[in-house]
């Protein structure tokens, strides 16, 4: 089954294995990701099983920015840290995941103190490279005034040299709240069903035909996303798993 979008040109369906096949051909270490989906449809799940299972290999690990505060949906994805992981070398499985859960403010840390956490651990994500990061949620940081460290992840964490490269995998409800990087950067950018009309114009910025896309974006079904990849030239609806 396929869309007819602007000029004819289609957004086909394609299956979990197709579209892993096309990941496997055209990724390389340092590459990124963005999964957009205001409506709950699945972003979790599309990171941590079905993405970190194709990538992880290349990195020494896995970092999950918890900013939610032990998000249901995250409960049970790796290790369970407050902090940087230093004592990696303590963890027998590989590559390890470690899930940093960022207190809320409902647990009485200040807006100030998160910011000081969560700055820190980049930093040291950032120095100690070799990483895939994924973060969860993206308005986050925008929230806490952290554009900048996201804007520098994204585009200056690139390296050729898998045992430096940055991946990240960044999760948002809001796609007119994040950067613009989120959405040139990545290598691969998944969105889900939107009908807000405001993200639904940011949205439509992406790539050549943003007919095509806003057509696929209102026929998709549940848990299917559209990936958009090569800067909008490649468009496919898949969901995770099929």
């Amino acid at each position: 089954m396929s869309l007819v979008g602007n000029q004819g040109e289609r957004v086909p369906r394609v299956s979990w294995a197709q579209h892993r096949a096309y990941l496997y051909d055209n990724w390389e270490p340092g590459e990124h990701v963005s999964i957009i989906d205001p409506t709950g449809n699945g972003k979790s799940y599309l990171a941590t099983r079905g993405l970190l299972p194709l990538w992880a290999d290349y990195h020494k690990g896995v970092v999950l920015l918890d900013t939610k505060g032990d998000d249901e949906t995250l409960i049970g994805v790796g290790h369970k840290v407050s902090g940087y992981p230093l004592w990696i070398e303590r963890v027998k499985k590989r590559p390890p995941i470690f899930r940093v859960v960022v207190r809320t403010t409902l647990a009485g840390v200040s807006r100030t103190q998160q910011r000081l956490a969560i700055d820190d651990l980049l930093r040291k994500i950032y120095r100690s490279r070799g990483w895939v990061l994924v973060i969860d949620e993206l308005k986050t940081l925008v929230k806490l005034n952290m554009t900048p460290q996201i804007e520098d992840l994204y585009e200056r964490g690139r390296r050729r040299n898998p045992a430096k490269a940055i991946t990240v995998i960044g999760l948002s409800q809001a796609p007119s709240w994040i950067p613009s990087c989120c959405y040139t950067q990545p290598r691969v950018v998944y969105l889900g069903s939107i009908t807000d009309t405001r993200h639904r114009k940011r949205l439509g910025e992406i790539g050549g035909n943003s007919k095509a896309l806003l057509t696929a974006l209102g026929s998709l079904e549940d848990h299917e996303f559209v990936a958009v990849a090569e800067r909008g030239r490649r468009m496919e609806i898949i969901k995770v798993g099929r």
